[in-house]
């Protein structure tokens, strides 16, 4: 739950997006899947959205967790990254490297000792205008 709450909001309404799931119930339709292999393709999927599995690892996660021949894995993780990873890949990139620093804490610690200081990012206040869209 708490790797929930620190997503951007994008991650969050992918996670639970009708339009995700109607494209896992057409990418079953298309590779003419059983329920439980689009269920099992969903719950990985869901769990990259989270920054528990690397996006990297998406394609092996399902050939192993989900019983798909390399073939198989290789087509639908495209079809799912196309279409549900790419249109928040920016976000995603920025969860799962957040995970990964988490992962590892002696990195802040390291990255400290070369003056590099790792900052929550800024949440842009939504009641305020920017100074561009005033000037313009």
């Amino acid at each position: 739950m708490q790797k929930y709450l620190q997503l951007s909001p994008e991650l969050k309404q992918a996670i639970f997006s009708v339009k995700n799931a109607d494209i896992m119930q057409k990418l079953g339709e298309k590779y003419y899947l059983p329920i439980e292999k689009i269920q099992c393709l969903a719950k990985i999927a869901g769990l990259v959205l989270l920054g528990e599995i690397p996006i990297e690892q998406f394609e092996s996660e399902i050939q192993k967790t989900c019983g798909f021949i390399p073939e198989s894995a290789q087509a639908i993780s495209q079809d799912i990254y196309q279409q549900i990873f790419q249109p928040v890949e920016r976000f995603l990139q920025q969860a799962q490297k957040s995970a990964r620093i988490a992962q590892e804490p002696n990195i802040k610690q390291e990255l400290a000792e070369h003056g590099v200081e790792i900052r929550a990012p800024k949440q842009q206040d939504k009641y305020r205008e920017s100074i561009s869209e005033l000037t313009d």
